[in-house]
């Protein structure tokens, strides 16, 4: 698995998110194509420190549980999501995919070693686990769509 921190990782992700169109339809789960590419963003601007979120009591934000499930085990299907990233509203197709774009690029500019915020899932995860679990989760559902 990649990271976003690596540019020619993110130039795919890139590349995939372009490949959206607002017909698509998922694979698995019941969120439309427009409110994915929100729950994304708001899950980068989560890891930017834009928008808070209330922390979750779930088992995985604990060591060693939570870098397990972060750098080891695969997203399941219909896993919990947090409160806040549930059934977010799409306004304009293009300026959605763009602002998802724009904060992929914003998060993979962060230099290492760069404090992050608390995780709502995963609790105090370093730069380096943010970058991997923001691949990962971008990746997880631009798959759900086919892309």
């Amino acid at each position: 698995m990649a990271t976003v921190y690596d540019l020619a990782a993110r130039r795919r992700l890139h590349a995939r998110i372009d490949a959206l169109t607002p017909e698509a339809k998922p694979r698995w789960g019941c969120m439309s194509v427009g409110q994915m590419v929100v729950h994304c963003d708001l899950h980068l601007r989560h890891s930017l420190a834009d928008f808070p979120v209330a922390r979750m009591s779930v088992p995985v934000g604990r060591f060693p549980l939570n870098l397990l499930v972060i750098y080891i085990l695969p997203t399941p299907k219909g896993v919990v999501t947090m409160d806040e990233l549930r059934d977010p509203v799409m306004e304009n197709w293009n300026d959605a995919r763009a602002q998802l774009k724009t904060d992929l690029d914003r998060i993979g500019a962060l230099a290492p070693g760069t404090e992050m915020p608390v995780h709502a899932a995963f609790g105090r995860i370093g730069h380096h686990a943010h970058g991997w679990l923001a691949h990962k989760h971008l990746s997880h559902h631009l798959a759900q769509f086919g892309v």
